[in-house]
């Protein structure tokens, strides 16, 4: 079965492609309270239904939370992920087409304050974020405001909805910078933050080439980009979040940079500022648990590990 799944994949593909084109087209101009009413029906249905995607959810919260939330807490918070995720979806879907002018109306910003301070230096910003709330108002906001903001991301495999994702992003202001190559990627990340330009990484994921770092108490791989990027370019890191408050109505949260004590060994100082990247993302999330997605594999290469060296023992 996996065998035909992978030969059949350019025409899974191509009418993936086009169904997503198509719906992405007509959720641009649907009513924002009927895309909310179906958001919200298609989580509560994923919830209750219990997929595998769901099931992580749950078992992620336990792993992280274990006995500092009782079951009913941890329920409560996996239904919102469930409802929050798809409500994101439809809120993008609209920021395709749609001005970027639109979504800025419904942003509020607070701490733009540490953003000026640390453009002032004049070597641009590493923006540290996750996926929480919908990130992508990030650009809309602080591009309508009149700041060159850049994100990198992962483009699809689907190259006909990376196409139509790609047109989003740079309509809603979230300039992107293709994580692949590696090596151009991070060319044109030192290049946009030598202009002092604002370049946002969202670093709350499992890196396998990472270092462990504690996360919720328990060693996750983390990817060291930002520190190896700050390090080279002088460029400061600053916490930017974006947070939703409510139906279509949201805030992006801007934290103080970062200040380190560093020494003269590399590693360590990569190790320094990784630690404090991910302490910040946590308490975020801690802040707005509801909003993070759950379901994603963060503790995936420390807990394999954990089980090889198990196994060899």
């Amino acid at each position: 079965m996996g065998n035909i799944w992978k030969k059949i994949r350019p025409v899974r593909h191509f009418i993936g492609g086009y169904v997503y084109s198509f719906v992405s087209v007509i959720f641009a101009w649907t009513p924002l309270f009927l895309l909310y009413g179906l958001a919200d029906l298609l989580g509560n249905l994923a919830f209750f239904t219990k997929t595998k995607s769901i099931r992580r959810i749950f078992k992620n919260l336990k792993y992280a939370y274990g006995d500092d939330k009782d079951p009913k807490e941890q329920s409560a918070i996996a239904r919102g992920v469930c409802i929050n995720l798809p409500r994101g979806f439809m809120e993008s879907f609209r920021m395709i087409y749609r001005p970027p002018e639109d979504t800025a109306k419904t942003v509020e910003i607070t701490g733009l304050e540490h953003l000026d301070t640390a453009l002032a230096k004049g070597k641009g910003v590493i923006g540290i974020s996750a996926h929480l709330g919908n990130f992508f108002t990030l650009g809309s906001a602080l591009g309508s405001a009149g700041y060159s903001y850049n994100v990198v991301i992962k483009d699809s495999p689907n190259s006909m909805m990376a196409k139509i994702w790609r047109k989003g992003q740079i309509n809603s202001l979230n300039m992107p910078i293709p994580a692949e190559p590696a090596i151009d990627c991070v060319k044109t990340i030192l290049r946009k933050l030598k202009a002092g330009e604002i370049v946002t990484l969202v670093v709350d994921e499992d890196r396998s080439k990472g270092v462990p770092v504690e996360f919720f108490g328990k060693p996750a791989y983390t990817a060291t980009g930002p520190a190896v990027l700050s390090l080279r370019s002088g460029a400061a890191l600053v916490p930017i979040f974006a947070v939703r408050e409510g139906k279509n109505r949201h805030r992006i949260i801007i934290e103080p940079a970062g200040e380190f004590e560093l020494g003269d060994d590399k590693d360590e100082n990569i190790a320094t500022i990784t630690e404090w990247c991910t302490r910040v993302i946590e308490n975020m999330i801690r802040r707005y648990p509801d909003q993070w997605t759950w379901f994603n594999a963060r503790w995936k290469t420390y807990q394999r590990k954990l089980k090889k060296s198990q196994k060899l023992n």
